[in-house]
């Protein structure tokens, strides 16, 4: 029993982190029609609601769409559940089905949804609060595949053009990036602020784990392991189910070099 619950606790830990695909969001859908923005949700009580979809191209160009439902707290505390399906179906379908992703013990929900972003506010019986902010980005961009921890070890398509970096065409509305920018910005609670522009950085870019499935990443070339530089991330199997760590608690998450030992600054990890 004590570990059915503990399993409980962990699943409901992973998912309080905002999905890393919902930077790929094209539009929102189905949005309840009763609900008001920054509205805290208190009715109908102990009832399933359809509050909105979000629809994105997957990294296999198909169409598809996450429902997010939420049990409106009544007698128990509310429940935030997460199903991927096909863009052509509906969610109400889906409904009473069990969820792909889901967190429990919500105490207070709301959001707020306009052409341009979606922000979802919750508080959970413990008193924490997360607040997910989702861009709708309206260019359809195609979602990268999962990244390394630097553009060295980025593979994507099949066909790559290379060119020196001083024939490549500067744009005016679309400036290069220098290094030491971030252009993947993600926060301490592991929540992706933003779409990444780490294409646009003029001398590549890297990452430094910080125990979440995606860490933060800035313009640069470093390479990880050596003494003062970010440290290696383990695989994200080993990582079990992307589960994020506190890196003063528990820097398992990461490595380095043989001689050299992890020294957090915040959540990020750095060999020393």
């Amino acid at each position: 029993m004590i570990l059915l619950i503990l399993f409980k606790v962990m699943l409901s830990f992973v998912f309080a982190v905002v999905p890393t695909h919902w930077s790929y969001i094209d539009a929102i859908h189905e949005q309840h029609e009763f609900y008001k923005n920054d509205e805290v949700i208190v009715k109908p009580k102990d009832s399933w609601q359809t509050l909105f979809s979000l629809v994105y191209i997957d990294r296999e160009f198909n169409s598809a769409k996450d429902c997010i439902f939420y049990k409106v707290p009544g007698q128990e505390l509310g429940n935030l559940k997460i199903k991927t399906i096909t863009s052509s179906k509906n969610c109400d379908e889906f409904l009473l089905v069990s969820g792909d992703r889901q967190i429990t013990g919500i105490k207070s929900l709301k959001y707020s949804a306009n052409e341009e972003r979606i922000i979802l506010d919750f508080t959970t019986n413990e008193l924490k609060s997360k607040k997910w902010t989702i861009l709708i980005n309206k260019n359809n961009r195609r979602p990268e595949k999962a990244m390394g921890l630097s553009s060295a070890e980025f593979s994507g398509a099949k066909i790559i053009f290379l060119a020196p970096a001083t024939k490549l065409i500067q744009k005016e509305n679309n400036p290069f990036l220098k290094n030491d920018s971030i252009c993947h910005d993600v926060n301490e609670d592991c929540e992706v602020l933003g779409t990444s522009i780490c294409d646009r950085c003029e001398g590549g870019w890297y990452e430094i784990p910080n125990g979440c499935s995606v860490g933060p990443k800035f313009c640069g070339k470093l390479t990880c392991g050596g003494k003062n530089q970010p440290a290696c991330r383990r695989g994200m199997t080993w990582q079990r189910s992307n589960v994020d760590f506190e890196c003063r608690v528990n820097s398992s998450f990461a490595y380095c070099s043989q001689g050299l030992s992890i020294q957090c600054e915040g959540k990020k990890a750095f060999c020393r």
